[in-house]
């Protein structure tokens, strides 16, 4: 699925809230986030293309999991960078980037 980006950035409250860290969270004003902000929050972040239900079955797992699985995805991208190094390595320069 394409993520398309929000025309502004999504406010970080807005998925504190929906995982409980409301009481720690404060408007931009400093008090605290009324129930009608924390709602809007989170639609806010639904809006603009969150899969909250990701985020939810990434937080049920023990964190020992979510380390392991970032571990995982880490490897591999550092795989692809290596495996692209290699490749561009052996490319020669067109005619434009001889300029």
């Amino acid at each position: 699925m394409m993520m398309i980006l929000p025309r502004r950035p999504v406010r970080q409250r807005a998925l504190r809230v929906k995982f409980g860290f409301a009481t720690r969270l404060k408007a931009r004003n400093g008090r605290p986030m009324t129930a009608a902000e924390k709602h809007d929050a989170i639609e806010d972040a639904r809006r603009t293309g969150i899969d909250l239900s990701l985020i939810d079955a990434n937080l049920a797992l023990p964190v020992k999991e979510r380390w392991r699985q970032h571990d995982a995805a880490l490897g591999f991208l550092l795989k692809l960078e290596e495996a692209k190094r290699k490749h561009d390595t052996g490319l020669r320069p067109t005619a434009r980037e001889a300029r």
